[in-house]
C-alpha cells in the first residue's frame, strides 16, 4: 500500500477542516475522473493509486474549539467568551465530543479505503510514536489513549462510501487552563437531543517526559514509516484539492457551528 504524509503549515481551523475533508472525498470519486498519469490529488503518481494508499495528515490550530457533528455549542462551550477573546469555533463531520485546540497541540488524520481501514494499525503508529518519547501509553473503550488514567489523545471517525477517515489529538503542551476556561458549559440546561461531552482528567505529554511539538511530530513520521514503509512527503497547499474554498467557508459559516 502506498503512503503518504502531507503536513499543514496553516493554522486556521476551518481551512485545516476542509483540506482533511477534502482528502477524504478523493477516495470516492471515479478513477474516471483523474487525467491519464495523475491521480485524483494531482501527483503524478497513477489514477488507481489513490484508492490504494495510506495518508497522514498532520495539522495544528491555533486558539479553537471543535465540536463534535452532532453537538450543540451553546451546550458545549462558552461561546460569546470565545466571540470576545477571538476564539474560533468550529464543527467537524466525525462524532464525538468537544475539544480545546491550540499550538500546543497536535492533530493527526489517518485517511484511506475502507477496504484497508485498520484501526489497531493506525493507533499503533500513533503509540509507537509516544513511546519513541519515553511514555507508554494505553488505549481505552471511549477511542481514547490515555497514561495513567489521563487522557493525552482524543479519537474520532467517519466513513464514506468508499473512504474513512481516523482522526485525533495529542496534548504536548496546550494550556489547560484555557481548555478548561472555555470548555464549561453553561450551567443552565438546554432542551435538545445532542451529544454530549464526558469530562476527562487530561494531561500534556511534555509534564511526563521532554517532549515538544516538533519532536513528536518527527516521531510521528518515523513510526507511520516503520509501520506502512517508505512514504513521500509534501506541504497540504502543493496538493491540488477540490472545494477546499467551498468547504472552509462554510466551516466558517454561522448556520454550520
Amino acid at each position: 500500500m502506498r503512503a503518504r504524509i502531507l503536513v499543514s503549515s496553516c493554522t486556521d481551523p476551518y481551512r485545516n477542516l476542509a483540506y482533511e475533508e477534502a482528502l477524504l472525498l478523493t477516495f470516492d470519486e471515479s478513477n474516471a475522473s483523474s487525467s491519464p498519469g495523475t491521480d485524483a490529488l494531482g501527483c503524478g503518481a497513477g489514477a488507481l493509486a489513490l484508492h490504494d494508499e495510506i495518508i497522514l495528515f498532520i495539522w495544528q490550530n491555533d486558539r479553537s474549539v471543535i465540536i463534535g457533528r452532532g453537538q450543540n455549542a451553546w451546550r458545549e462551550c462558552r461561546s460569546e467568551l470565545l466571540e470576545s477573546d477571538g476564539v474560533k469555533l468550529a464543527r467537524r463531520t466525525t462524532g464525538g465530543g468537544a475539544v480545546y485546540h491550540d499550538l500546543g497541540n497536535i492533530n493527526f488524520s489517518f485517511l484511506l479505503s475502507r477496504s484497508k481501514y485498520d484501526l489497531t494499525l493506525q493507533l499503533s503508529v500513533v503509540r509507537q510514536a509516544i513511546r519513541a518519547c519515553g511514555i507508554d501509553c494505553v488505549c481505552t473503550g471511549r477511542n481514547d489513549l490515555s497514561v495513567g488514567g489521563k487522557k493525552i489523545s482524543g479519537n474520532a471517525f467517519r466513513f464514506t462510501e468508499n473512504g474513512a477517515l481516523h482522526h485525533g489529538t495529542l496534548l504536548v503542551s496546550t494550556d489547560t487552563d484555557k481548555m478548561m476556561r472555555y470548555l464549561s458549559a453553561p450551567k443552565q440546561k438546554l432542551s435538545a437531543r445532542v451529544v454530549q461531552s464526558t469530562p476527562t482528567e487530561v494531561v500534556n505529554l511534555s509534564a511526563l517526559a521532554n517532549v515538544t511539538v516538533e519532536k513528536l511530530k518527527k516521531r510521528l513520521c518515523d513510526a507511520f514509516h516503520a509501520v506502512y514503509g517508505p512514504a513521500e512527503s509534501a506541504d497540504i497547499k502543493t496538493v491540488q484539492l477540490a472545494d477546499v474554498e467551498a468547504l472552509a467557508e462554510r466551516n466558517a459559516s454561522w448556520d454550520w457551528n
